[in-house]
């Protein structure tokens, strides 16, 4: 078969068919084969081929590997590896264990049916089977490139045809150290598994799809997961390493970020109130959430809580000590918040301003009566439950209450007149400086 060309045998009736051609024939469907290896996946372990030493021999298990030139290697029954030199009195020694393709002539020809001349004691099949390979361990070797592959072969691609087993690729199957008094042990973590070179992964009834890569030159998205290939992506991750989900996201354990933040954005601010509220809505109720809202232009980070008192977004610390949780901030759903402990402001503590309410009926003829009683002396109802700390502070009372309630100042100065005409003068002395 033709090593720059791709030739397959054309047959017709009464053709003459030499041994070349149903070699070729057999070349061609073998070198196909190995282009799809090579195209449509990377080269690696498929299954199995596990080093052990479970109380024996180290040995390889059955399974099967593809190599860089797309050539399969098959383990069919257990392999044992030969074994390996002594551990020193100090110290470890360890060895890398490869796997290679290799092929060998097998069986000879039945009687009566053996080549002539020269080729008369060829083997009757070829016999494609496994070899081990057997390094000194070196950390500078990758698995990714293997000893004895040329460079310019790491890079096979399948317009290339692979050659035989002239040609090794080895595939590492895992590290063995040896310690004196020790026995072996096994390192895998070096293996190199194959994997599917594709664009796209679709489950066969269509309803799930991975992607890999971009759709096009400006899409910066490099995986997602989609529902079906007409549907937006359910998760994604983009060119920068941001990972998108789109949609509700259940996570069944431990959240954890490292060396990041948890971000809750918001729409920009819309023009009109009706827009911002259908990017953000405001009225909706999401009860045990956290999110971020808006409306015009007010910007909301919240943590909604439903309502009533049974519902409560606590903040504490856990107590070595008594081994239990322990509060320092409540939110209640009916509007509490308590602090548990001292409370520490730096800066300023304010109230909104509200409008004072006018007094009924009985609250001013309770605070006259009141008023009154102090200023005769009379040792009424008032006077006994209220009694002034200082002379100053109750004039100021007294002066503030009078000042902000004329009708207030009206019926003191009648009941000074009709039950109080000696203080009554007494008091007109001090208004007019002659007292």
């Amino acid at each position: 078969m033709d090593a720059d060309r791709i030739v397959r045998v054309r047959y017709f009736d009464r053709q003459f068919l030499r041994p070349q051609d149903f070699s070729d024939e057999q070349a061609y469907h073998v070198a196909m084969r190995r282009r799809h290896n090579v195209a449509g996946h990377s080269w690696g372990i498929l299954h199995g081929l596990d080093l052990t030493a479970d109380g024996g021999p180290l040995a390889v298990q059955p399974g099967l590997a593809v190599d860089g030139y797309g050539r399969e290697v098959v383990v069919i029954e257990r392999m044992t590896v030969p074994p390996l030199p002594p551990a020193p009195l100090t110290g470890e020694i360890a060895y890398d264990i490869w796997l290679i393709y290799d092929r060998a002539g097998s069986d000879t020809a039945p009687t009566g049916y053996g080549a002539c001349g020269s080729e008369a004691t060829a083997y009757y099949r070829w016999l494609e089977l496994p070899r081990l390979l057997i390094t000194a361990a070196d950390d500078a070797v990758d698995a990714n490139q293997p000893p004895q592959v040329p460079p310019g072969d790491l890079e096979f691609g399948p317009e290339r045809t692979a050659p035989e087993e002239t040609m090794p690729w080895p595939v590492l199957l895992g590290r063995v150290r040896r310690t004196t008094g020790s026995g072996l042990a096994i390192d895998r973590s070096g293996r190199r598994y194959a994997g599917l070179v594709a664009a796209s992964v679709a489950h066969p009834r269509g309803d799930a799809r991975i992607d890999l890569g971009a759709a096009a030159d400006t899409d910066p998205t490099r995986f997602a997961v989609r529902a079906d290939s007409n549907t937006d992506p359910l998760f994604d991750i983009a060119a920068t390493g941001t990972a998108t989900v789109h949609g509700n996201l259940a996570v069944n354990g431990e959240l954890r970020i490292e060396q990041g933040a948890l971000e809750f954005p918001v729409q920009a601010a819309q023009s009109t109130p009706a827009e911002a509220s259908a990017k953000a809505p405001m009225d909706a109720a999401q009860p045990w959430q956290v999110y971020g809202a808006q409306s015009g232009t007010q910007r909301e980070l919240r943590v909604e809580l439903p309502s009533g008192a049974a519902n409560a977004l606590v903040i504490g610390t856990w107590s070595a000590d008594k081994a239990t949780f322990t509060p320092c901030l409540t939110v209640r759903g009916d509007n509490t918040v308590t602090v548990h402990g001292n409370l520490t402001v730096q800066g300023n503590l304010s109230a909104p301003a509200t409008a004072a309410l006018a007094p009924s009926a009985a609250v001013q003829s309770l605070a006259t009566g009141a008023l009154l009683s102090g200023i005769g002396g009379a040792a009424g109802v008032a006077a006994r439950l209220y009694r002034p700390q200082g002379t100053t502070a109750s004039a100021s009372v007294v002066a503030t209450a009078l000042a902000a309630d004329p009708e207030l100042l009206q019926q003191v100065a009648a009941q000074l007149k009709q039950g109080y005409g000696a203080t009554a003068g007494t008091l007109a002395q001090h208004l007019t400086g002659e007292g």
